[in-house]
């Protein structure tokens, strides 16, 4: 399993939705299968608007997720929700939750956001170390400029 922290370095419009969106389309481009984890149905909703419309040049075929759902992930490869998904989705998990999903475990590859902002880098220090006690592993670390 392998935890990455994606902190932005600058205050953009946007912030963790903007780079959870960029972060789910790097996924979606290497044919990863992703699940996109959200605080609720509201920024899951928000979310889901912004894969249609936040770049011009891309296009990400998405789902919104409902508990115990069947999701085809040839054709959806990539799923919104605010719930835990089915085991038939073990591959990338972007977290936009305040807290560490408590079925992390199932991914092999989660993707942590983080603004500059104050709030949100001492949030993402405590998730941190919640992984890293939980995995043995430290999690790392990448700045976006």
């Amino acid at each position: 399993m392998t935890v990455v922290f994606y902190y932005l370095k600058q205050y953009q419009q946007g912030g963790k939705l903007r780079l959870a969106c960029n972060l789910v389309n790097t996924a979606y481009k290497k044919g990863r299968v992703v699940y996109l984890c959200t605080e609720n149905d509201e920024q899951s909703e928000r979310l889901d608007e912004m894969l249609w419309s936040f770049a011009s040049n891309s296009f990400i075929p998405h789902i919104r997720y409902a508990q115990n759902q069947q999701v085809n992930t040839e054709k959806y490869p990539v799923s919104i929700g605010c719930v835990q998904p089915s085991q038939r989705f073990s591959d990338v998990l972007v977290s936009i939750r305040q807290d560490v999903p408590e079925f992390f475990s199932q991914f092999g590859r989660i993707m942590e956001p983080v603004t500059a902002g104050q709030k949100d880098k001492e949030n993402a220090k405590l998730k941190f170390e919640k992984y890293q006690s939980i995995t043995g592993t430290k999690p790392t670390i990448h700045y976006i400029e």
